[in-house]
């Protein structure tokens, strides 16, 4: 149970035990040998699942809004061959972290990632990031541009460009206010690929987290030109051909004015969950990536 010490964002405590119990039902079955800690940091205490390569090069990899870090089970066995992972559970959203009381999602993640950074003594990491997590990501590289080597960014639904699609988000306040898990097996297959298979016990899963949080919208403020330019780590841009959050060529057509050094790769067959639609062809374009 959470103590006064942080502000959860579970309704109850009957639904952080419930979704927190099928969390640990998934790591007990995980790709590979891993092992969770926990970062106390200023803006809450963070959770990690480290698994991979115990002596290779340290990656961070943050997940999407509404989400954690069971989203990357199918990435982490082919990953893991070449990174030491770092599976970022991110405060204000539905896994094991806690946010601070102060801790303000608006300005304060830029703090939080160079805090954990410290904490686990890595000096300069490679950073992947899905969807909300490619603005973290970037965010980073913009905030504390020593401490970034290499990025990745998949499907960034902000930061780039801020005009989401007013039908994807139409769909998710639906989906939000009437969390069933048909309507979420239907949102699944909206911002998935056309060949993607859609779990029942994980949009049942999803329902019970939509009900069980307390998840509010967050304005992750679009990057200016300058600050996408004043960084000059290698950027790996991948989007799906079915993307349903942006237009994606106009995300592209912007990263390719403004960022330095950027890599750009659209993967057929995908859409906004394009790591979990293609796992394969994802985990080949970050290792290719941080690699070269």
């Amino acid at each position: 149970m959470a103590t006064s010490k942080y502000v959860s964002i579970y309704r109850s405590p009957k639904s952080r035990e419930h979704l927190l119990a099928y969390y640990d039902r998934i790591l007990r079955n995980w790709p590979i040998p891993c092992e969770e800690r926990f970062v106390e940091t200023k803006s809450g205490k963070t959770h990690l699942l480290l698994c991979g390569r115990q002596s290779a090069r340290p990656l961070l990899l943050f997940h999407g809004t509404g989400n954690n870090s069971l989203m990357w089970r199918y990435n982490v066995a082919q990953l893991g061959e070449h990174f030491r992972l770092h599976l970022v559970d991110t405060v204000n959203d539905p896994g094991k972290s806690e946010a601070a009381p102060e801790f303000n999602p608006e300005t304060d993640y830029a703090r939080w990632t160079t805090e954990i950074l410290d904490t686990l003594g890595i000096g300069k990491a490679l950073l992947v990031g899905h969807s909300k997590g490619g603005w973290i990501a970037l965010n980073a590289a913009i905030s504390c541009p020593t401490r970034v080597e290499k990025i990745v960014l998949l499907a960034p639904a902000v930061g780039i460009n801020s005009e989401v699609s007013p039908k994807f988000m139409l769909k998710s306040l639906r989906v939000g206010l009437f969390p069933t898990t048909r309507a979420v097996e239907s949102y699944l297959k909206y911002v998935s690929g056309p060949e993607a298979r859609i779990s029942t016990e994980y949009a049942d899963y999803l329902s019970n987290v939509i009900r069980g949080t307390r998840l509010k919208l967050v304005k992750h403020r679009q990057f200016s030109d300058d600050e996408l330019r004043s960084f000059d780590s290698p950027v790996l841009l991948v989007f799906g051909d079915h993307e349903v959050c942006v237009e994606y060529r106009k995300v592209v057509d912007r990263a390719q004015s403004c960022i330095r050094r950027l890599e750009v790769q659209i993967i057929a067959g995908t859409g906004h969950a394009l790591q979990g639609d293609k796992p394969d062809a994802v985990n080949r374009l970050i290792i290719s990536h941080l690699q070269a």
